[in-house]
Order: structure tokens, then C-alpha cells, then sequence
């Protein structure tokens, strides 16, 4: 079973280039298919697939911890935040199946959503996951920490059919998703019109999987 995992952290501020360092250095298990890390501002984004075990980043990344802000969590500080997965295209099942070449190139993108449409847009998203399983790019997957959302896509999209029904018979999803979604974010500034809510500018760190076929 393949394991998709999302998680971000924020570099200190007089610690950049030590941080790329340690992300550029870092080692490819054989057991993570996939392993990207992006930066935006001083934020850092990792997206990695495991096969068979959850590996966390910080095993992965031993080296960037003295470089990275904890997250206040409980008792114990953390430096790495799991961003948690409101929207997937796709499930994934086993290696030979999820991944059957080496095409794809990341191609994330960021939004901050309207606080008080936070339950508007988990709830549209849901109701379209499992009422059209699979109708959209195979690896795409949306991850939220607080209001900031991740949105993981590859490039050229993979489209195919799902072989698991959704969990729902309905057929309420509404037409007009673009504009109905668009109500849901709060625009950046001082950006072009096709950037005005989803940033695409984010800075590809490290980006490696393993060979397939």
C-alpha cells in the first residue's frame, strides 16, 4: 500500500542557505517512491509516497532540523507540521499500479482560504470526491495547515478511472466550480490576474523518485 504524505515547516530566517543545503544533501530511501520539497517565503513544503511503511521527515531530513522553527504542539515541539489531506482525485493502492512510469514533474500551488468558508469548502470538495471518484488529474491531492492550502499536482496530467466506487450515490455537486470555489479564497496582492488566488511560484528544493518498468 502506498502512503502519500504532506507536511510543512519554516526555515529560521538567517538560515536559507544552510536549509537548501540540507534539503539538497538529503538521502532517497528505497522505500519513498516520490520526494519533492518546495519553498515559498520561509515556508517549506515536502511531499513524499512510501511504499508499504509512513517514513517521517524527520528521518528523512536529519540534517535541516537545527535550521527549522519548532511548531508549538502540546509538550513537545515539533518541526515538521502534517498537513492534512481535505481532497484527493485518487486512492492510492499498490506500487505497480499507483506508479507505472517515471513521467511528472511536480506542479504545486498555494491559497489561503476565507476562515469562515473553511466548512463551505471541505464540504464541496468532499461531496465531489466521492460522488465522481477519479474525475480529475490522478495525482492531484489538496492539504491544509490552518487556512493554507496545498494543492500537489504532476504534470502532464494522468487521467484514468477508478476501479472503488465513492461513498456517496448522489449527484449534488454543483456546476459553475470555478466561480463557486473563487468565493472561498483570499486573494494575493500585488500579482497577475491567473495568480490572483492559486500562487504557482514556488521553488522546486529537491525532487527524486525511484525508476520504474
Amino acid at each position: 500500500m502506498v502512503h502519500r504524505l504532506i507536511y510543512i515547516a519554516q526555515h529560521r530566517p538567517d538560515m536559507e542557505a544552510q536549509a537548501r543545503k540540507a534539503i539538497a544533501g538529503a538521502q532517497h530511501p528505497a522505500s519513498v517512491i516520490v520526494m519533492t520539497v518546495h519553498r515559498f517565503r520561509r515556508n517549506l513544503f515536502f511531499y513524499y509516497e512510501c511504499d508499504g511503511i509512513s517514513i517521517e521527515p524527520d528521518a528523512l531530513f536529519p540534517g535541516l532540523i537545527p535550521y527549522l522553527e519548532p511548531v508549538p504542539c502540546g509538550e513537545e515541539p515539533r518541526h515538521f507540521a502534517q498537513m492534512m489531506d481535505i481532497f484527493h482525485y485518487h486512492v492510492p493502492g499498490e506500487t505497480s499500479t499507483w506508479r507505472k512510469d517515471n513521467a511528472g514533474e511536480p506542479w504545486p500551488r498555494l491559497v489561503y482560504l476565507k476562515p469562515d468558508m473553511y466548512a463551505s469548502y471541505i464540504f464541496y470538495h468532499w461531496q465531489l470526491q466521492e460522488e465522481q471518484p477519479g474525475n480529475g488529474p490522478k495525482y492531484g491531492v489538496i492539504a491544509a495547515h490552518e487556512n493554507l492550502l496545498y494543492f500537489y499536482l504532476e504534470r502532464p496530467f494522468v487521467q484514468e478511472t477508478t476501479d472503488y466506487p465513492g461513498k456517496l450515490a448522489t449527484k449534488n455537486t454543483p456546476g459553475g466550480w470555478g466561480p463557486l470555489m473563487d468565493q472561498h479564497f483570499i486573494p494575493w496582492t500585488g500579482v497577475a490576474d491567473d495568480q490572483k488566488y492559486w500562487r504557482e511560484d514556488l521553488e522546486l528544493l529537491f525532487n527524486a523518485r525511484h525508476q520504474f518498468g
